[in-house]
């Protein structure tokens, strides 16, 4: 289901009018889908997967990123989905296995000191449908990502995710589990930017210069715009959060 709607959607993007039949959904005949993509440049797809290697596999063949949910499983599982995906990512020619646009969940529990953020989540921890009646708090956080402790270890056990899976471009967090109130929500976000800094520096350090960050809407418009396949003939403008379109600056400097 998730291989051919996504196919779909990528005609529906790229295509005026699509005609379309497939085993899933109604089929379509002189469809044209709208809004159209943004400077008629669709947006960079991350696939989200916990443990289908099909997921992997789509990611891989159109080039767009993949972002293992990485929460309930070992590092082993993780880095092993993730290699899939490098390995055929190369397969089909968008760059090297070590190129290919990665992205992690993750999740924590943190106070300042490692005693206190063991002794307030584990209430939490034990009667939550997704934790409880299953392994104690301890097993659970040796066996999978999610770390309960201290700012510095939450740190530490996130920057060694590279040993595992390679150098990646984003770093997700699930904070508001466990049926945690929405004050210590919002204190997990602020102690998280406290760490936030010494958390992007770390990725960066040790990073070749060979591999790219994850694209952005300027960067797809312009790789369009020097392979000579973005059409003047789409709808630009501007938004509240990301300013003027980037196509439609580069117009106005060209005139």
């Amino acid at each position: 289901l998730a291989v051919e709607n996504y196919a779909l959607l990528r005609r529906l993007w790229t295509e005026d009018v699509v005609d379309w039949q497939g085993k899933y959904r109604t089929p379509l005949q002189g469809f044209t889908s709208t809004p159209r993509p943004l400077d008629g440049v669709a947006p960079f797809v991350w696939h989200g997967s916990i443990r289908t290697p099909e997921i992997a596999e789509q990611a891989a063949y159109y080039g767009d990123g993949f972002f293992h949910n990485n929460i309930f499983w070992n590092i082993e599982h993780t880095a092993q989905m993730v290699n899939l995906y490098r390995r055929r990512y190369e397969h089909y020619g968008h760059g090297q296995a070590d190129q290919a646009i990665v992205g992690l969940g993750g999740q924590f529990f943190m106070r300042k000191n490692s005693q206190d953020a063991v002794n307030e989540f584990r209430p939490y921890f034990d009667v939550a449908p997704v934790y409880g009646h299953g392994p104690s708090m301890e097993d659970f956080t040796e066996m999978t990502p999610l770390t309960v402790g201290s700012p510095q270890q939450v740190l530490e056990r996130y920057l060694g995710m590279v040993e595992h899976v390679g150098h990646y471009q984003r770093q997700g967090f699930l904070i508001d589990h466990a049926g945690l109130p929405l004050k210590t929500v919002l204190e997990q976000l602020d102690l998280l930017g406290e760490i936030l800094p010494e958390m992007r520096k770390g990725y960066a350090e040790g990073r070749p210069a060979h591999i790219p960050e994850a694209p952005t809407h300027a960067s797809l418009v312009e790789k369009a715009r020097v392979a000579g396949t973005l059409t003047e003939h789409r709808t630009v403008g501007v938004d509240d959060v990301t300013g003027q379109s980037p196509y439609e600056a580069a117009l106005k400097g060209a005139n």
